[in-house]
């Protein structure tokens, strides 16, 4: 798998397991390989079995979510001789409300400069490792990034519970000194089964956005581009862009262009 995995990212295998390559491993893997919900508005059942995901991501060319990507992502690494721990974690929602646990996966490394945050399953991750203590500000390409260690009175999780937070002060849902929650998560080490309940939750569920809305997201050199629904947005250099599609085949245009991923016309009306 690893040399398949390595062509994929248009890497060569790294010489030792250490931060540079953790974070040009990272980072590449998410310029490479997009997060997407494709199958899922397709109603086409997902797999985390390393076989499925090993055709879908490294043969066909394609993406996924949280469960997939970073599932992926951990066996990667942990072949090429990083220490690995699957985190559970809880997103917030528009209304600033955490998820349950496991409704995301993220992972921690373990390094010889202490454990980092990983992440290449979510769109609004930092490009690089988190060093995973608590920090005011830790600055990033994605933009700046903080962690807070919660008390037992804010803890929705077990302890030790911490949260991810972007700055953002031109966001609605952001706190007084301009800082948004993007999720929960304990250092609980987890097996991949722990999340099977909501890893199929999230591909059936009327309350979860991922049957009902067609997701792309896919970070570039210079920002990020996405399409959310009949929506897209780009940002350059810290400029955003958005706009709406004229028509499906230009969905299905930018979809091949961006992500190279194809949108069957049957696809048209979903999402």
């Amino acid at each position: 798998m690893i040399d398949d995995y390595l062509q994929r990212l248009g890497l060569d295998r790294p010489a030792h397991a250490d931060l540079a390559a953790l974070s040009l491993l990272q980072a590449t893997h998410q310029q490479r390989i997009p997060f997407e919900n494709i199958d899922i508005i397709a109603g086409q059942p997902l797999s985390l079995e390393p076989d499925h995901l090993s055709d879908k991501l490294l043969h066909r060319g394609r993406g996924g979510f949280c469960y997939e990507l970073n599932s992926m992502f951990a066996r990667l690494l942990e072949q090429l001789g990083f220490q690995v721990t699957l985190l559970s974690a809880g997103v917030f929602n528009g209304e600033g409300v955490p998820g349950l646990p496991f409704d995301h996966l993220c992972l921690r490394v373990d390094l010889d400069q202490g454990p980092y945050l990983c992440d290449v399953g979510f769109g609004r991750a930092a490009v690089h490792p988190l060093p995973l203590r608590a920090a005011e500000s830790i600055t990033d390409a994605a933009g700046e990034f903080r962690l807070r260690e919660l008390d037992q009175a804010e803890a929705k999780f077990g302890p030790p519970s911490w949260l991810l937070s972007r700055h953002a002060p031109d966001n609605p849902r952001t706190d007084a000194d301009g800082w948004m929650p993007l999720f929960l998560f304990d250092l609980q080490p987890r097996a991949l089964s722990d999340f099977d309940a909501m890893f199929r939750w999230h591909q059936s569920s009327p309350d979860s956005v991922f049957p009902g809305t067609l997701i792309l997201t896919q970070a570039k050199a210079n920002g990020r581009v996405s399409i959310r629904g009949q929506k897209w947005q780009r940002l350059e250099d810290g400029r955003e862009s958005t706009g709406e599609f004229k028509n499906a085949s230009a969905r299905r245009e930018m979809a091949r262009e961006e992500f190279g991923v194809e949108l069957s016309a049957e696809l048209d009306d979903r999402g």
